[in-house]
């Protein structure tokens, strides 16, 4: 064997080998690059999947969820003049909110309380009629078509004991969100319910559910021969059911209210139990209680 041969053979094998090392380890190297080009991307990718200016807002577990009731006066937009009454009642088409337009308590000195109460009639009818009985206070009910049908007497209880009664539909939708044609129906098949289980006459005034109206609205409430009638003083009985947070809202400083309570559309308990205390705190300030569209040619 040529030894010189065998030596170049040797030295060839270490450079090959050596080589092989330093391929070895630049692809490690690059693996290990491209793992972290890998993770960055992924971070970079997760950053910019994130909405700008993102914003946590922490909701306590009790606070109450916002109402889906909207204030009469969000409703302003290319209107009639609102507050056009014909005696307690406002001329058909025409939306009220307050007390203080109404010409019949022009030069009134003491305090005036307008108590209305929606959704009914319900178990809760009987109750609150009751207390309005017994203390002598006329309030006006608006009821839904649905639950005059279902609940016939109780309405008429409320009619017989010489109560106001006015419409809120027949099924409680936003009259503002359904097709005209369903708007229509909701006024016109809660009146004709009402005044066919208490009389007719009855139904001179509508109240629109969550307050919520337009001036198609108030074109069909001409057309049905109904005045608007919404609230300046919200109990929120329906949102927080506490006896004590329902007189907190509706006992507030002024010489006109017209005040919204429930007495249907879920437990009603609370209200029950508050009315008296209403009653009491303005009876004790002097206050006169008054109805609203009360009725007329009654059969």
């Amino acid at each position: 064997m040529n030894p010189n041969r065998s030596s170049s053979s040797w030295k060839l094998a270490l450079v090959g080998a050596a080589l092989v090392l330093l391929v070895l380890a630049g692809g490690a190297r690059g693996l290990s690059h491209a793992e972290n080009r890998s993770e960055s991307t992924k971070a970079r990718l997760a950053k910019s999947a994130q909405p700008a200016n993102l914003k946590t807002v922490e909701v306590s577990p009790s606070q109450p969820e916002s109402p889906p009731t909207l204030p009469p006066a969000r409703y302003q937009r290319d209107l009639p003049k609102p507050g056009m009454w014909e005696g307690t009642t406002p001329i058909p088409g025409s939306e009220v909110r307050e007390l203080l337009t109404m010409p019949e308590l022009e030069g009134e000195l003491a305090p005036v309380v307008a108590l209305t109460f929606d959704d009914g009639p319900s178990q809760y009818t009987p109750e609150v009629l009751k207390i309005l009985q017994r203390e002598q206070v006329p309030a006006t009910f608006f009821m839904l078509g649905e639950n005059v049908l279902a609940r016939p007497d109780d309405a008429k209880a409320v009619a017989d004991a010489g109560f106001s009664i006015g419409a809120h539909t027949m099924t409680h939708p936003d009259l503002e969100t359904v097709a005209p044609r369903v708007a229509e129906a909701e006024i016109a098949d809660s009146i004709e319910a009402i005044d066919g289980v208490v009389g007719t006459g009855r139904t001179r005034c509508l109240r629109v559910p969550y307050g919520s109206f337009d001036a198609d609205i108030l074109k069909l409430a001409a057309k049905y021969s109904v005045g608007l009638v919404n609230w300046d003083i919200d109990s929120l009985d329906w949102q927080s059911p506490d006896a004590d947070g329902i007189v907190a809202r509706t006992t507030v400083p002024g010489q006109r209210q017209l005040i919204l309570l429930h007495d249907g559309g879920g437990d009603r308990t609370a209200t029950v139990e508050a009315l008296p205390r209403i009653i009491d705190h303005y009876q004790a300030q002097g206050a006169r209680f008054i109805s609203l569209c009360d009725p007329v040619d009654v059969d």
